[in-house]
């Protein structure tokens, strides 16, 4: 599973399974998030693919059945058995619903020693796969849920010596909240990115006031993460701060602060973490502290 959310919504994954003793599935997890393995409510998609078609049922679980050979995306549900996994099988409520199978290689394998590319882009409303540069799944639906946040994984059914390795020859720009706020008078104040760190772009920062009134604000920026208690909030950027923009006077209806970032490649890859705060006489602790942002700097 990555360890950082789709950015940019796209996933292009090499897979090469080194072994003519098996043809099961190899794939791509798509909206998977920690934990959703053991998770009755989980909802996310798989893409797998088979070499052959094959019937078997496992001991202990569901009904068993042919897992057909070639290319599906599927939406998973709850917390499926292996038979479920295996051939696709649903109870409508858990499960794994097959929802459309490969234009190209929807009854075609994979092949044993080759190196082969999956791509996927996901939106919100749509959801498109390649294989090797041949467009296989064009499917609207709701995909709200894999571009929320979540994260991607490798996908293997039983697959004896399968080696993935995801392409990296560039780092797409994102950003990622972190943390809990400490609320003022108006609730936690909002904290968003309008634009993606981009090196050579404008950076873009929106907040509001959770005060309600004129009151003065900062945003803070550091080069690690922190959840440091101050009595009056929660510090989530590490206190040795890199910068601060004063927002002197925060107006009543928010603001927005933006930068030009520096177009050095030997930045690309590195994160920043930005909190915003601004004072709140109408606040128990009498300062309103937003969530935490990681900006990601890519291309």
């Amino acid at each position: 599973m990555s360890d950082f959310p789709l950015a940019d919504h796209v996933v292009e994954l090499d897979v090469l399974v080194d072994t003519m003793a098996d043809g099961d599935a190899v794939g791509i997890a798509i909206g998977f998030s920690p934990g959703e393995q053991f998770d009755a409510n989980a909802r996310w998609w798989l893409l797998d693919w088979r070499r052959t078609t094959q019937h078997f049922d496992f001991p202990f679980g569901s009904a068993g059945g042919a897992a057909t050979r070639g290319f599906a995306l599927s939406l998973v549900k709850g917390v499926p058995d292996a038979d479920q996994f295996w051939h696709h099988g649903s109870n409508g409520t858990v499960g794994v619903e097959e929802l459309a199978r490969g234009a190209v290689h929807g009854d075609v394998g994979w092949v044993p020693g080759q190196e082969h590319t999956l791509r996927v882009e996901v939106g919100a409303t749509n959801l498109r796969a390649w294989i090797d540069g041949e467009l296989e799944l064009d499917v609207d639906g709701d995909f709200a849920d894999a571009v929320s946040g979540a994260r991607f994984a490798a996908y293997d059914f039983s697959q004896v010596g399968a080696t993935f390795g995801v392409r990296a020859d560039r780092v797409v720009a994102s950003v990622e909240p972190y943390g809990k706020g400490t609320p003022g008078a108006l609730g936690v104040p909002e904290f968003e990115a309008l634009t993606l760190p981009v090196l050579g772009g404008e950076l873009v920062l929106r907040v509001s006031n959770a005060a309600g009134s004129v009151q003065g604000g900062c945003i803070v920026y550091g080069v690690a993460p922190s959840a440091l208690d101050l009595g009056v909030g929660v510090l989530l950027v590490d206190p040795h701060f890199v910068a601060v923009d004063e927002l002197h006077p925060l107006p009543v209806e928010g603001a927005t602060v933006s930068h030009v970032l520096p177009d050095l490649p030997q930045l690309e890859g590195l994160s920043l973490y930005a909190q915003f705060v601004h004072f709140d006489p109408g606040a128990p602790t009498f300062y309103a502290w937003s969530r935490g942002l990681r900006l990601g700097l890519g291309e």
